[in-house]
């Protein structure tokens, strides 16, 4: 199944609050299947952003996750094609706009801690 770009809009505004009433809240607020299906959206936007080619098998592997926590390691597979596809940097940061979208889907045990290596 390959995601159009009208897809992925109406699933980030939904998912941001935008065209609703009510705010947006992500560890609060909205249905755990539709924020899961947000999160999945998110990532493939950003892979899709880096026109992945030879990085479809990541795609697939987003497409198909069952739930928060296999898209949760997902996030090293995809740091991995963005690193090669758009660098490091970049790359970091486009994770750095995922990960909060994982708040209250997730098991405490996995939430990402602070590094203490900063």
């Amino acid at each position: 199944m390959r995601w159009n770009k009208d897809i992925l809009l109406s699933s980030l505004h939904s998912l941001l609050g935008h065209g609703s009433s009510r705010p947006a809240r992500l560890a609060k607020g909205g249905s755990a299947p539709a924020r899961l299906e947000a999160v999945r959206a998110a990532m493939l936007a950003e892979l899709e952003r880096a026109e992945p080619v030879g990085f479809e098998h990541v795609m697939k592997r987003l497409e198909l996750a069952r739930d928060a926590e296999a898209l949760w390691f997902l996030r090293a597979d995809l740091m991995a094609a963005l690193n090669v596809l758009i660098g490091d940097h970049a790359a970091q940061r486009s994770l750095a706009r995922i990960t909060p979208l994982f708040r209250g889907l997730l098991p405490a045990s996995l939430n990402s801690r602070p590094s203490r290596l900063g």
